[in-house]
């Protein structure tokens, strides 16, 4: 290309430069391909090498950060105290993977899910007379005998020999807690003790040479049942568990009746065993030996096709075998104390307590319908002519606002705790300048009820009428008189 060419337009130089391409091209094609591949070969090689030096850089600054990473981390392990670390060249263990945690259902719990499994609302309602169509159980679980211990009653200073019967009625008495309500409360305690020694005296005979309460030393055998009881706290949790399967294994035998071939949990499988009475409160019978119960005192009720349960106590057998279609209990026997009849019964989660809750409970909202007419009615009788109307009006009253119990009479031998319709007079006071109620008085249990009621405040022109009534029920009369005396309660 000459000089001049410098002064020609771009178009046409390539015009000129295509033109001796091709004369080129046509005088030898093989010469075109060939300067082609050597410029596309250039290029690829420069392509690559550029590719190199970039990987190269890369790899460098790689390496520096990690050298960098590496002498920091080696920097904070200088600071740490050192630890006993693997060798390089040792082999890692197979890390295991833990799976879910599989508890074994015992078998207790396997017989409520399937107790739980009968729908008994969806049952075929029985005529009232019948509650059970079959029926089928274990009998009754009894406590394990008594033990000796061969620890001595001290008697005026002197070790004194018992059998097991006398045995074990001294260490009843030993387990009751001194700074208890039993015997930490002088009043209490001397009922306790009076009690306790009469049927002591029974057990010991008349010759015995135990003869009076007061020389009796029982601190032997408390030491001994302080000792019995912290070597069961300081079992291990092995022993303790091992001990509960093995009562458990025991009770399960006796904790499911069938009852028309539904599987159903028993309430309470084991007699009472003996002890001392207790009560609550000032009880007139606290501190009466609860003898033990013997397979004879007890009546077994079971299906007529069923078989007979296997009495567990060797050499003795039930007192009776019945089949009562119309009672839910399962077997029954009375105790020596007061007296009661005792029961077992299925548990709070069975068909029969199921119905049962349900007729009560329909009950209920029936009666939720009549409330407002019964209000109005005994309100009415409060201003009654009739003394025993203003009475009924009143005992409705309480027991309705003030949520008492009906309450009974009792025997001599019974806590003294009373209801709505056994209150006397000592149990109330009226206060007619500030308008109030006041009831002090032994409830169930007896838990005592000290109570105060603000009756022009809280119950308004009904809670006026309540305190004028009340007045001559209470007024100049007796303090060991009944309450409400024209009121006879029906059992």
């Amino acid at each position: 290309m000459s000089d001049s060419d410098d002064d020609l337009p771009l178009s046409a130089l390539t015009k000129e430069v295509s033109s001796k391409k091709r004369k080129r091209e046509q005088a030898d094609p093989e010469d075109g391909d060939d300067e082609d591949f050597e410029v596309d070969k250039k290029k690829h090689k420069k392509d690559k090498k550029n590719k190199k030096d970039k990987k190269n850089k890369k790899d460098k600054k790689h390496k520096k950060g990690k050298k960098h990473k590496k002498e920091k981390k080696n920097k904070h392990s200088r600071d740490r105290p050192k630890s006993k670390t693997k060798p390089a060249n040792a082999k890692k263990s197979p890390s295991k993977k833990k799976g879910p945690t599989i508890k074994e259902m015992h078998a207790l719990k396997k017989l409520e899910m399937a107790m739980k499994a009968h729908k008994w609302w969806e049952a075929e309602k029985l005529n009232e007379d019948m509650k059970w169509r079959t029926l089928e159980h274990n009998g009754v679980m009894f406590p394990p005998p008594y033990e000796t211990h061969g620890v001595k009653l001290v008697y005026d200073g002197k070790d004194v020999d018992l059998t097991p019967e006398q045995e074990e009625i001294a260490t009843l008495y030993a387990a009751v807690p001194l700074d208890g309500p039993q015997l930490g409360d002088p009043k209490t305690a001397k009922v306790f003790n009076k009690n306790f020694f009469a049927d002591f005296k029974k057990a010991l005979g008349r010759n015995h040479v135990i003869k009076k309460f007061e020389f009796c030393d029982f601190s032997k055998l408390r030491t001994h049942v302080m000792a019995e009881r912290e070597a069961k706290k300081n079992l291990t949790k092995d022993q303790k568990e091992a001990k509960k399967a093995e009562d458990d294994a025991k009770r399960m035998v006796y904790s499911f009746a069938f009852v028309d071939g539904n599987i159903q949990k028993v309430g309470n499988v084991m007699v009472e065993p003996p002890g001392l009475f207790r009560g609550r409160g000032e009880h007139p019978k606290t501190g009466t030996l609860k003898k033990r119960v013997m397979p004879e005192q007890i009546t077994i009720n079971i299906g007529p096709d069923a078989p007979v349960p296997k009495c567990p106590v060797p050499g003795h057998n039930w007192g009776k075998i019945v089949h009562k279609h119309d009672v839910t209990w399962l077997a029954t026997w009375k105790e020596n104390v007061m007296d009661n009849t005792k029961y077992v019964w299925l548990a709070a989660s069975s068909g029969f307590k199921g119905l049962s809750d349900m007729e009560k409970y329909e009950k209920a909202r029936r009666l939720k319908k009549f409330i407002p007419k019964i209000r109005k009615d005994y309100e009415g009788n409060l201003v009654s002519r009739s003394i025993q109307k203003k009475q009924l009006a009143t005992a409705m009253w309480v027991i309705d606002r003030l949520a008492l119990r009906v309450g009974n009479e009792k025997d001599d031998d019974e806590a003294d705790t009373v209801g709505c319709c056994s209150l006397r007079v000592e149990h109330i006071t009226v206060d007619h300048e500030n308008n109030t109620l006041t009831m002090d008085f032994l409830g169930k249990d007896s838990m005592r009820h000290h109570q105060t009621y603000e009756l022009e405040k809280n119950y308004g022109e009904i809670g006026m009428k309540i305190l004028k009534t009340l007045t001559p029920f209470v007024k100049r009369k007796s303090q060991t008189r009944m309450f409400l005396t024209n009121l006879t309660l029906v059992h």
